[in-house]
């Protein structure tokens, strides 16, 4: 007896996860592995801030209320770029870490003021909210992105695809106008 067409097909897509399927675990080991090195590069930048040469400005065209950049620089290679965004009704905190000047890693801050910063009556910074979004790259790719849960997101879903390139893109524009 020949089994059915349906059935061919259901052991064909068996064998193809039977044999495929240890990839995706092994990517994703590798993976975990890169992001660790990653977290250790971010601390690495963080606990040398003060030893960093550093190179700032002031920004009035991509937010309501201005915004500033400061780069940091190790023997004339930049490692971080810092940029906050400023708003009536919050700010946008984006800081931008670099290996060989290459992107590896991107946390971005949304701060939500309870009122507008001129409302000084009824604002109170201790009711700001916070949000978070962590981005990790690989030879100018995405390969992680944690939401402010610390949840992954799919990276193959609709424009989650082009976070990524558009990171990139924000962080190589600033990055030329601090060079310059």
């Amino acid at each position: 007896m020949k089994p059915s067409a349906l059935v061919m097909k259901i052991r064909n897509l068996a064998f193809l996860a039977f044999l495929f399927g240890p990839l995706n675990f092994i990517h994703a080991q590798v993976t975990d592995s890169i992001i660790v090195v990653i977290k250790e590069k971010y601390k690495h930048i963080r606990d040398n801030l003060q030893s960093y040469d550093t190179t700032e400005t002031a920004i009035w065209d991509q937010s309501s209320e201005g915004g500033e950049v400061i780069g940091y620089f190790e023997n004339d290679s930049l490692v971080l770029i810092e940029i906050t965004y400023f708003g009536e009704t919050g700010k946008t905190g984006l800081e931008f870490y670099f290996e060989k000047g290459q992107l590896i890693f991107v946390l971005d801050k949304h701060y939500e003021y309870n009122r507008p910063i001129t409302d000084t009556v009824m604002f109170d910074p201790n009711k700001t909210k916070i949000t978070e979004d962590r981005y990790y790259f690989y030879q100018a790719q995405l390969i992680r992105w944690l939401d402010n849960d610390k949840n992954e997101v799919d990276l193959t879903a609709g424009t989650n695809a082009l976070v990524g390139m558009s990171l990139i893109a924000h962080a190589n524009k600033i990055r030329d106008q601090l060079i310059k």
